[in-house]
């Protein structure tokens, strides 16, 4: 049990560093290639995005773009955004019984 832990960090911080370094060569390129007068550059962040439960019930009252309506026109006006996905997009796996949260988001919402 002691190794899937040490693991699993192991994972996360290579999936970090993967994202840091993907993430300077975005930015990095934006600026090589940049007019001069274009010494701006604009980035978008959310974090913590979940498609399940009151967020499913409000998608299916309201349609697919009512989580965005208040934030489209930041991300549509950003050289680059980045969303959080808290949650696994599938309709498969069994919930974990020692974990007190379960998130799972249908692919169709």
């Amino acid at each position: 049990m002691m190794e899937i832990t040490i693991m699993g960090r192991r994972g996360r911080v290579k999936k970090f560093l993967l994202f840091l370094l993907i993430f300077t060569l975005l930015i990095s390129s934006g600026l090589a290639f940049a007019e001069e007068n274009e010494n701006i550059i604009t980035i978008s962040l959310a974090g913590d995005v979940m498609m399940d439960g009151s967020v499913r019930q409000q998608i299916s009252k309201y349609g697919y773009d009512y989580p965005w309506e208040k934030v489209k026109d930041y991300f549509k006006e950003s050289d680059l955004a980045i969303v959080n996905l808290e949650t696994s997009i599938t309709t498969r796996g069994k919930k974990w019984p020692n974990k007190q949260f379960n998130f799972r988001s249908n692919p169709k919402i």
